[in-house]
This record gives structure tokens, sequence and C-alpha cells, in this order.
């Protein structure tokens, strides 16, 4: 008979996922941290950073792009931010995660470090990408009528003299 599940054993399996493993990088002159585990709730991470990259992009940047272009270029800086000690930046902003792209990417870093990553954990984040990728514009659309609404509220409550919270100023 199995055992209840009690939060010492839940700690120790997620003990056993945060393994990692240090790669040397540039032909040893850096070091690089690797998880050895892509956990799912970090690889929630990625898609909710790029959805809010998604978001901060001007209009008029997002129609030259694709999903795939933006899952490439931002999805896996944020992928190698995620599973890695890489310095780059926690802001979900576009052109800063361009540059860090290019900057890796110019430095051969990207690639080398691309090729040090898990390769049955690369797949289950290609897996996701792609479960997303064919709903990834109504999420961002859905995100959008959130934003939208939460602005008209914060239009709306000042105009009837009454606070976020619906109570009298």
């Amino acid at each position: 008979m199995a055992k209840k599940l009690t939060a010492t054993d839940l700690n120790k399996l997620s003990k056993g996922i945060n393994k990692t493993k240090t790669h040397p990088i540039l032909d040893g002159q850096f070091e690089v941290v690797i998880d050895q585990h892509f956990k799912d709730s970090s690889i929630n991470n990625i898609f909710t950073g790029l959805v809010e990259v998604i978001k901060g992009i001007l209009p008029s940047e997002l129609t030259e792009l694709t999903f795939s272009r933006i899952a490439q270029h931002i999805g896996m800086t944020l992928m190698l931010r995620e599973f890695t000690d890489l310095p780059i930046p926690n802001k979900n902003e576009f052109q800063t995660l361009i540059k860090v792209y290019e900057n890796l990417l110019n430095t051969n870093i990207f690639v080398e470090v691309m090729n040090k990553l898990p390769e049955d954990q690369i797949r289950k984040v290609e897996k996701r990408f792609k479960e997303i990728e064919s709903r990834f514009d109504k999420i961002v659309k859905e995100s959008e009528k959130e934003d939208e609404l939460d602005r008209k509220r914060n239009e709306i409550h000042p105009w009837i003299g009454l606070d976020a919270n619906g109570d009298s100023e």
C-alpha cells in the first residue's frame, strides 16, 4: 500500500529535479551553470515572458514579426535566462532581449550554450512551443482585452466619483 505524501516527501522530490551542471565556455574563459531538468513552472515563465514581450511591441513592429521569429529569438533567450546563469535581464522588453540575443549570438555564447543544454529537455520546451503556437494569437488578444478592461475601469471610476474599489472619493 502506498503511503501518504508529506511535505518532506514533496521537498525531497523537488530537490531531485533541481540538478545543475557547470560547463566551460569560450575555451574555458568562462563557465555557465545549466539546469539538467527543465521544470514545467520555468517553461511557463518563458511563455509568460513572451506574452509580456509581445504586448510591449509597437503595432508597427508587430506587423513585420511572426510568432516563429519572436519565439526563435526571444523565446530562446528567455529559455537561456530560465535554465542557465547567463546574465540575461529579468525585464521582458523586446529591444533589450533582442540586444542580449544578438550579443550572445555574436560572441558565439548562444550556440555554445545551446549545444550544452540537455536534448531531451529542449524537446520538452519545443513540444510546448508547438502546442502554444497555435493558440498564441488568442492568448495575446485575451491579454490585450484584459488590459483594455483595466484601462477602461480606471477611466470610468474617477468620472463617476468612485475609486477602483467602488467607494466614494
